[in-house]
């Protein structure tokens, strides 16, 4: 596959003819990405200090993290944040390893993280917004519609260049290789839940994360401009993730009684055209 080929020979990266070139090789990123400036959060007066200076920013980005994939479980892991000028933070909740014994609560995380989001939901970039939005959703904020989404930008901009996963995206358009998830979680019997990941490693990965989403922003933002679809992505493919993280929260409601019906008619029918196609077999 691409993605793999792509990763493999990071070193080298193709600019491919098809979709528009989000960034040409000498307006790249020179350097890898810092991590010199990942720093964990295990205070509540810094988690409060941290919401000031993001608040008085007016942007930046924002993932929370879990053991499962579905946005109706709102069990938090722990949560990245990056600024737009500098730096990107990891507040861990519910690590279960040795080193997370300071940790704040997820009531404590969520006490200063709450307000924040219900206040500057405008100004926060989500990347993965349909699930992230989910997530708000069920920990009490509604109808959160991100900032911005590198992942549904990177999705209209280029449909069918590859897989659109953050690193997938980074790799691509910054030159940057982030933590592999794969490297932190492990992979199949060996695979753990990211509760069980320690603390330095998930701020690596964390942030990376969030790091990326926040250069990836203007580039994305420029080049939606330059193709005419920042309006489509603006009105439309922005505000649908939110929609979606709803319906995956809430469930969509039907008929069981109807459903059963449909079942039992078509399968009568099934019979009906199997028997047909015995007498005309002979």
């Amino acid at each position: 596959e691409f993605k793999t080929w792509h990763r493999e020979f990071a070193s080298d990266p193709v600019v491919e003819s098809s979709g528009p070139i989000l960034a040409e090789a000498s307006d790249r990123p020179t350097k890898p990405l810092s991590r010199d400036s990942y720093t964990l959060v295990r205070d509540l007066d810094e988690l409060h200090k941290l919401l000031d200076k993001l608040t008085a920013e007016q942007r930046c980005a924002l993932e929370f993290h879990r053991n499962t994939t579905h946005p109706a479980n709102a069990a938090i892991v722990g949560v990245a944040l990056a600024s737009f000028d500098s730096g990107a933070w990891y507040v861990p909740v519910s690590h279960v390893t040795l080193d997370a014994v300071d940790q704040l609560t997820p009531q404590q995380a969520w006490s200063a993280l709450g307000p924040f989001i219900r206040k500057h939901a405008s100004a926060i970039t989500l990347p993965h917004s349909s699930s992230q939005s989910g997530i708000i959703h069920n920990l009490g904020v509604p109808g959160c519609v991100a900032s911005f989404d590198p992942i549904v930008a990177s999705y209209i901009l280029n449909a069918d260049k590859y897989e659109h996963t953050l690193e997938n995206i980074a790799l691509d358009t910054l030159d940057w290789a982030l933590t592999d998830t794969a490297s932190v979680l492990g992979t199949g019997k060996k695979k753990r839940s990211f509760s069980e990941v320690d603390l330095e490693r998930a701020k690596t990965w964390a942030c990376d994360r969030v790091a990326a989403t926040v250069a990836l922003q203007d580039i994305q933002q420029a080049a939606l401009k330059e193709e005419g679809l920042d309006s489509l992505y603006a009105t439309m493919e922005l505000p649908l993730a939110s929609v979606l993280a709803r319906m995956e929260v809430e469930g969509v409601a039907v008929d069981v009684a109807q459903l059963n019906k449909l079942s039992a008619d078509f399968g009568n029918r099934a019979k009906k055209i199997e028997q047909e196609c015995h007498d005309l077999a002979g």
